[in-house]
């Protein structure tokens, strides 16, 4: 296990209350969505409509090409068939 896991790890057994608990998991919610939003908005400003792109989803999978870019999906054509794809799902090939 990492060192940083390891004090992580020390650091919620010294939860003694629920409350603290509970402010512990709204801290890491907290820690995940910003994390996500960085994700996204990297993903947003290295792609454009045009580009080629690999999707990684249950249901649309494969290469294709973007149409549109919204705030948090984009419009990705892939065999001829449109999906309105989350940003975090898409990497540039």
């Amino acid at each position: 296990m990492s060192k940083v896991k390891t004090n992580m790890l020390r650091a919620i057994n010294d939860v003694s209350s629920v409350d603290e608990m509970n402010q512990v998991i709204e801290l890491i919610s907290f820690k995940q969505k910003s994390l996500r939003h960085e994700a996204q908005l990297r993903i947003k400003s290295s792609v454009r409509a045009g580009d080629k792109v690999r999707v990684s989803g249950s249901k649309a999978n494969g290469i294709g090409q973007i149409v549109e870019v919204k705030r948090t999906k984009a419009i990705v054509v892939i065999n001829s068939e449109r999906w309105n794809v989350p940003l975090t799902l898409i990497e540039k090939v």
